[in-house]
């Protein structure tokens, strides 16, 4: 689809068991293929790396989306296929931003029930359709009403077909998905009449990933890669042989269908987007800072929280609230009080490959800390000073001018869904009294479009007096265990299982949506689902999440 290059060909034929595992997303090749998904009401959402996602309204519930170049200028753009009719639709440009297109052609190709896709069959640059009837294939030489230019049999009636360019030679050919092994074949030959022969195949994938097929480095030659809808994420491919993922990134919700071209090369460019708030102004090459913040009363007013993007809220021993606060957006000039860390939050903090400041920690906490993030703590790095007038061990803060320079090449990623739009099913939520324990208990109060917190009865403010804010809120309650330890004062250290499964409340624009957090393992987030089974947004902005121990509580009205 789209301008190719021809290139080296990599061919695998491969028929062992492979596993996909997620790895971290490289840096991007320009000229690649990226995602669009696509909504199923006709929400199309152009992947713009550090940007905003580029969206527009085409087709509607019921099409099939498809992607290509439809008139050889090099450009991918959408089209969809209505099989009610058996018709096609296609746009010869990209649709304005937040735009709903109308079709520039429509034409009639198959029959209810046709597996219908795209490629460019005789490297003319101009891509037509295709489609599979039980395993037959027929393909169109032009985007017109006609009979297909070549008929012939590849594969299985419940195989899958997508269009691609296994060897990079400007010609698609196809590949099919066996979705109950989780197998890829492919073939160069799409010549009429007969039978196709498999010119390779592979494993790739698990049970309910949906296949997406495109050119992933930018070598001119198409391999797999995967949307796994209960994750949110997509999982690349860069070559035709069993292996696991060359890149991993989240994009997309469950129900939504990928598919790959250059659209992202020709539109728009857009405001480069905040991953961790969603909001303009953010630079993804910024590396998250997380500060560990005391929340007990002797530790108010806290420095720096009105810079944070994301905060997490814990409970230590004593019942005491802890803020694990996140930068990326920008730097607070000042943090603290700065506590220590616990065995909770390595737990917590493993997506965001980030650099952490505290006061200290247990040696198997900071171990533990060491494998997931950079042990910044006090001592180890200049920038922390004790603050004249704060009392003794609540006075522990951190100076960002004096941060060192690490190095750090990444890129940020989002680690939840952020949309503006507020999803249907909500009841009203204005108050919200959130009790984690005894001494942390507090309230949200909605108004004009942010939450305020009050704690003790009071405003929740800064050191410059500014009230403590967030645009979403969410409750999520997890079972507490013990770590075996005890403080000082013969309390217990708390510890929490924050993998699995659990009960939690999003609150977000004035409304309630309760749901079930899940989250697989530590190297992800939690992901926030309905029970209808659709993941719900926060709100851009800052987001605030209470992990809070099942016997705490939520009410709101």
């Amino acid at each position: 689809m789209g301008i190719k290059r021809a290139g080296s060909a990599v061919l695998g034929f491969a028929l062992i068991a492979g596993v996909l595992f997620a790895t971290p997303s490289p840096a991007e090749t320009p000229s690649a293929d990226q995602i669009v998904m696509v909504e199923p009401n006709g929400r199309w959402h152009v992947r713009l790396p550090g940007f905003a996602d580029y969206t527009f309204t085409y087709g509607g519930p019921g099409d099939i989306p498809l992607l290509g170049d439809w008139n050889g200028d090099g450009i991918d753009t959408p089209g969809v296929y209505r099989p009610a009719r058996g018709s096609a639709h296609l746009i010869n440009e990209i649709p304005a931003f937040e735009s709903t297109a109308v079709a520039d052609t429509t034409f009639f190709f198959g029959m209810p029930g046709d597996r219908v896709f795209a490629g460019d069959w005789d490297g003319d640059g101009i891509d037509t359709l295709g489609l599979s009837r039980n395993g037959q294939m027929f393909l169109a030489g032009s985007n017109a009403t006609s009979v297909a230019d070549r008929v012939f049999w590849f594969g299985t009636r419940t195989d899958i077909p997508y269009a691609g360019d296994p060897d990079g030679n400007g010609t698609d050919g196809l590949f099919l998905h066996r979705t109950a092994s989780s197998s890829v074949f492919y073939t160069h030959d799409a010549a009429d009449g007969g039978v196709a022969l498999s010119s390779g195949s592979l494993y790739y994938g698990i049970g309910g990933d949906h296949l997406v097929i495109g050119d992933w480095d930018g070598d001119g030659a198409d391999s797999p890669g995967v949307f796994r809808p209960f994750t949110a994420a997509v999982h690349v491919h860069n070559s035709l042989s069993t292996g696991t993922a060359q890149s991993s990134f989240r994009f997309g919700r469950p129900g939504w269908q990928a598919l790959a071209g250059n659209t992202h090369l020709h539109v728009p460019a857009t405001s480069r987007l905040a991953p961790l708030t969603g909001l303009e102004g953010g630079d993804p090459s910024r590396r998250v800072v997380i500060a560990k913040i005391s929340n007990s009363y002797k530790a108010r007013p806290q420095a720096g929280i009105a810079e944070a993007d994301f905060v997490m809220e814990v409970i230590v021993e004593g019942g005491v609230g802890r803020w694990i606060a996140l930068y990326q957006t920008e730097y607070p000039d000042i943090v603290g009080p700065l506590r220590s860390v616990r065995e909770v939050d390595p737990k917590l903090i493993g997506p965001f490959d980030a650099r952490v400041l505290h006061s200290g920690g247990q040696p198997s906490v900071r171990a533990a800390l060491a494998q997931v993030a950079v042990d910044e703590g006090n001592g180890r790095i200049a920038g922390y000073y004790r603050e004249a007038g704060r009392r003794p061990v609540y006075d522990l803060m951190y100076n960002f001018d004096r941060l060192p320079d690490d190095g750090w090449a990444g890129t940020v990623e989002p680690v939840l869904p952020l949309d503006a739009r507020v999803p249907s099913g909500g009841v009203s939520a204005t108050d919200i009294d959130v009790a984690m324990s005894g001494p942390n208990t507090l309230a949200w109060e909605y108004d004009s479009g942010r939450y305020l917190r009050r704690q003790s009865g009071v405003a929740s403010v800064d050191t410059a007096g500014d009230p403590i804010t967030a645009e979403s809120v969410v409750v999520v309650f997890v079972e507490q265990i013990s770590t075996g330890r005890f403080d000082s004062a013969g309390q217990p250290v708390p510890d929490y299982r924050v993998v699995g499964d659990g009960a939690g409340v999003v609150f977000r624009n004035g409304q309630a949506w309760p749901v079930t957090w899940e989250r697989d393992n530590t190297g992800d987030f939690f992901r926030f689902i309905r029970p209808d089974g659709r993941e719900v947004p926060m709100t851009p902005g800052r987001t605030w999440i209470h992990i809070t121990p099942t016997t705490g509580s939520v009410d709101w009205g």
